[in-house]
């Protein structure tokens, strides 16, 4: 089923703006203006239609100081600030000097206001007031009154997302870190699904799009739980603007706030966010969203009807089977994620978020990584690259087999330090600083050579004019070494800390940039699924190229990515990280806690099946030999002294 939708020409050059006194719109500017978006009077352009108000809307006055737009203002300043400035007893000429307390005024009007309390009258800097002792008035240079408790952001449609904090953020962090309001219905067959209701919410600027889609499907899959034994994924919806508007291409893999100020800034930005009738006095950042069920892609990737309930087309023509089972040779017709469960040694678990944010000064010497035109990596730690930063003492994620700490470089770059605490020998059982340092090394290198090869896999892709999927990437990845204190103690997240670490102990880390929770699994360590999605097939071609490419010593398994925008193009990209491999030997273990040596690569042979990717790029299949004994021609391939159908220009 293809989703009908309206989608708008996208052809501006788009500038983001994130300064909230600044209209994006007229471009005009606002000392009081606290929230970022359209100023007042180009909002109730925006979200009027009718022509004859539009222009009764332009004769409008508007507040000189904070944007506020009404036929009934009869003074260039508004509201709140001018009378109680006069209260206070400030003259006209002293009304300019309200610019320095606007925004610590609204602060305090507002938490006074979530907290139950009577509304606090403001202070004017250098004047006299019977509402504070002096000791209470605050100054510019002050911070604005702090609540005694965090307050919550409530469920129904706020008044003010853009400003208002998040659950447990003071209003003071909400003013560096600005907010955007959202609100999302379920729509299928272009109708609303009226018993999901709508999700309401806000976040900050800085989370990604593809979490924010997590959060709402979460949302929505708690009601969806109550009809069904299948959830909804980001591959069973599309995710549109109000109105079934396809979002601006290259959008949706960038933070909300991004998302929020392409389209803002956008010509057709009237038609982008167009806002649900219900939520159009709601002021500042907001966007409505519809998330539109695909019954096709649900029903291939669970094997199951949309319920009933929902009112599924098929479900009165055709009644599929709810008891499908997948098995590794069935090829279904679109799905992007494989539903059995991998048994994956690098899978991480949804990560928990700890409450203790403490951090420590840290230094760590960086590798320089270098990989030549037959995949051999080389290490050098000569180059005296050191970064600066610190590292949290608690993990954010914790996974099967690493640990996840937020680490911000002195520049305020924000990165991820992995280490293994379990490599297969149990939870309980501490993983040596060796091994920590092994294993590292051999995931840095799998990394850089799994970039290598997939330069490689594309390349031949061009030469043969074969169509694949272009939007996987390798994450960038740093391998380094902790610098130990003069007292020779290591960092608390190290593990470590409680021993005195000798000249020939080093603790290892491999460090990414920070990027969306969201992943996407296309397979496991010992399940290899065969879809005929692109981009599935992409991945599961790109996994048998690196098993030719290698001349069958090596395949790369476990394959799951995340959405992202690519550091150097600034396109969306699929980012693999966490890969696994298998290598061509008896012995488990040797690139990896994941490598289950030759039985992992028998097991891949065995499950994967050649489509149309793999015949395109001429890749050899792994059909059985009816008449040599039921081998496999690929084994048959390694074991041979010949090699003649490898690919001879690399090495493993």
């Amino acid at each position: 089923m293809t989703l009908a939708s309206s989608t708008v020409s996208n052809n501006t050059d788009i500038t983001i703006n994130t300064d909230p006194k600044k209209c994006p719109d007229c471009l005009a500017w606002f000392d009081f203006k606290t929230s970022i978006g359209p100023c007042g009077r180009c909002y109730k352009l925006n979200a009027e239609q009718d022509s004859e108000k539009l222009e009764k809307i332009k004769t409008f006055p508007m507040c000189k100081g904070c944007s506020a737009c009404s036929d009934r203002l009869a003074t260039e300043y508004c509201g709140d600030l001018k009378v109680a400035a006069i209260e206070a007893g400030a003259e006209d000429n002293d009304l300019e000097n309200l610019t320095t307390t606007a925004e610590m005024w609204r602060s305090q009007k507002s938490q006074a206001r979530f907290q139950g309390k009577n509304r606090p009258k403001p202070t004017i800097p250098n004047m006299p007031t019977p509402y504070a002792a002096p000791s209470q008035v605050p100054t510019p240079s002050q911070q604005p009154i702090q609540p005694s408790t965090p307050f919550v952001v409530p469920t129904s449609a706020p008044n003010d997302l853009s400003s208002r904090p998040s659950p447990g953020q003071s209003r003071s962090q909400s003013t560096k870190d600005p907010q955007v309001g959202f609100v999302a219905r379920v729509m299928f067959n272009n109708k609303e699904v009226v018993r999901f209701g709508k999700v309401i919410d806000s976040s900050s600027f800085s989370v990604p799009m593809p979490d924010i889609i997590e959060r709402i499907l979460t949302r929505i899959n708690k009601d969806w739980e109550n009809i069904s034994e299948e959830n909804l994924s980001r591959h069973d919806v599309s995710v549109r603007l109000f109105g079934n508007t396809e979002p601006l291409e290259e959008s949706m893999n960038h933070s909300i706030g991004t998302f929020y100020q392409m389209h803002s800034a956008h010509a057709q930005s009237t038609v982008y966010l167009k806002r649900d009738p219900k939520f159009k006095s709601v002021p500042g950042a907001f966007i409505c969203f519809e998330i539109h069920i695909n019954e096709q892609a649900y029903q291939s990737r669970t094997g199951r009807d949309i319920p009933a309930l929902i009112g599924s087309s098929l479900n009165k023509r055709k009644n599929l089977s709810a008891s499908r089972v997948y098995t590794p040779s069935r090829v279904v017709s679109q799905p992007t994620v494989s539903r059995i469960a991998l048994n994956s040694c690098f899978q991480f678990n949804l990560p928990k978020l700890k409450n203790n944010n403490a951090t420590s000064a840290i230094t760590f010497n960086i590798a320089n990584g270098t990989i030549d035109d037959r995949g051999n990596v080389d290490i050098d730690w000569d180059k005296d690259i050191q970064w600066n930063g610190h590292l949290c003492d608690s993990p954010f994620a914790k996974g099967k087999m690493k640990m996840a700490f937020e680490f911000t470089r002195d520049d305020g770059e924000q990165f991820v330090a992995k280490r293994f605490f379990n490599i297969g020998q149990g939870r309980d059982r501490p993983v040596e600083l060796s091994d920590n340092a092994n294993y590292l090394l051999h995931e840095y290198s799998n990394i850089l050579r799994g970039n290598f090869w997939l330069g490689e896999f594309y390349d031949q892709a061009d030469e043969e004019n074969v169509e694949v999927s272009k939007t996987f990437s390798f994450t960038e990845c740093y391998l380094a070494c902790e610098v130990i204190s003069a007292d020779g103690f290591a960092s608390q997240a190290s593990g470590a800390r409680e021993k005195t670490l000798t000249d020939d102990d080093e603790v290892f880390w491999l460090i990414e940039p920070k990027r969306a929770r969201a992943v996407d699994r296309w397979s496991g360590s010992m399940d290899h699924p065969n879809f005929l999605g692109k981009r599935h097939q992409t991945a599961m071609a790109f996994a048998h190229f690196t098993l030719e490419i290698s001349k069958g010593s090596l395949v790369y398994v476990d394959l799951q990515s995340t959405p992202g925008v690519h550091s150097k193009t600034g396109l969306s990209t699929d980012i693999l990280f966490d890969v696994g491999t298998h290598s061509n030997s008896d012995d488990k273990g040797l690139t990896g806690p994941g490598d289950f040596g030759r039985e992992g690569i028998e097991a891949f042979e065995k499950q994967h099946k050649c489509l149309s990717i793999c015949q395109k790029l001429s890749l050899i299949p792994f059909d059985v030999d009816e008449d040599e004994d039921t081998e496999p021609v690929s084994k048959k391939r390694r074991t041979s002294n010949g090699n003649d159908e490898c690919r001879d220009d690399s090495d493993a």
